[in-house]
């Protein structure tokens, strides 16, 4: 396991897990914080314990390459009663909500961030 895999599941839970802060958005917030980012994808089956019913909801997450405490989930359940696929939902999960906080531009177009909650620090390269 990578040290990036396993700080993720340290803040995130692992496999039957749902991340912190799982929230539903919209498909359009999905797609707007989806561009423009390289992403890593994990795939979970998550327990929901808060229910007498064992129902296991399957997702992907995508997690920004640079950072280990956020992202993107991505649900599409089957409808095993209808035999169809439905409506794929949209979610974001969080550990902090970043404040970010630009502190550097140790070179020409790389620009510093840093969180003024959590300390967290992530590189953007605005070359692009």
């Amino acid at each position: 396991m990578t040290d990036l895999k396993r700080r993720r599941e340290e803040k995130c839970g692992g496999f039957n897990s749902f991340p912190p802060n799982w929230q539903e958005i919209s498909e359009a917030e999905f797609w707007e914080r989806f561009a423009g980012v390289s992403w890593d994808m994990d795939f979970r089956q998550m327990l929901p314990y808060d229910s007498h019913m064992l129902q296991v909801v399957s997702a992907r997450l995508f997690w920004p390459s640079y950072l280990d405490d956020e992202g993107l989930g991505l649900v599409e359940q089957y409808d095993y009663k209808t035999g169809k696929d439905v409506t794929p939902k949209f979610y974001r999960f969080f550990v902090c909500e970043h404040e970010w906080e630009h502190v550097a531009t140790p070179y020409n177009c790389y620009n510093e961030y840093k969180c003024k909650k959590c300390s967290a620090i992530k590189g953007v390269d605005s070359s692009d």
